[in-house]
Formats: structure tokens, sequence, C-alpha cells
């Protein structure tokens, strides 16, 4: 099983990310998430409006969806919001966050690679210890 967490080493390129308006911590670029996860870093422009989650396939030639709502609170190195992997099918995909402006204008944001999987198997205890 393979946790939450853990980095696939054969992800794509991170694209944008800059520290000081859109970064993320978690994710990282290849992550594995199976289970409800805060994601956790930046989301900050002069001007700031609101900021919002997108996915799509990797490597599909389909655009990125949001997912969520927007969230209109500037963050800095902290929790960003949550991700719901649930309703995904297994597979690789983009996963980025942009940050708009007051003119509804995309400043700045920060794509990566993440895998969506089933949850490890739970180990079924042998036996009761009496």
């Amino acid at each position: 099983a393979t946790p939450v967490g853990t980095i696939m080493p054969d992800a794509d390129d991170i694209v944008g990310c800059p520290q000081d308006s859109a970064w993320f911590l978690i994710p990282g670029n290849g992550q594995r998430l199976f289970e409800a996860t805060t994601a956790i870093g930046t989301a900050t422009t002069a001007n700031f409006s609101f900021y919002r989650f997108e996915i799509k396939p990797a490597n599909s030639g389909l655009d990125f969806a949001p997912i969520g709502g927007d969230y209109t609170q500037s963050v800095t190195n902290g929790p960003l919001g949550e991700i719901l992997p649930f309703t995904f099918a297994p597979g690789e995909y983009r996963f980025r966050l942009t940050v708009f402006d007051n003119t509804n204008t995309m400043r700045s944001l920060c794509e990566v690679t993440i895998w969506i999987t089933e949850p490890p198997l739970t180990p079924t205890p042998i036996g009761s210890v009496n």
C-alpha cells in the first residue's frame, strides 16, 4: 500500500508555483491521494479577489475544471482547503491552484501532478486476544 504523502518520482514538471503568490507545500508534485487531504501553501496577489482549485486528467487534452468553490481569503503558508478525491476515478491528474485579482484576472498559478488511488487495504486481525 502507498500512504498519502508518498511522492512518485516520475511526476510531470511543476508549472508556476512562485512561493510568494501561488504555491503548494501539500500536495507535493507526484503525491498519491486516497482520502480527504488539506492543501497547504500560499494563495495571494496584489488586489487579491479569490483563488480556486482546478483539476484535469493528465495527458488528456481536456481543459482544467474548477473543483469546490472559490476561496475569498488570501492565505500565506497555511491551509488552503480540502482536496476530496472520492468523486474521481483512480489515475494521474494535473491539479492546480489559480489566484485572481479584483479584475478577475488570473495572476498566479501552481500546477502539480497528483495520483488519486484506492485506499490501502487494512489488515484483518487473525483471531482475538483474550
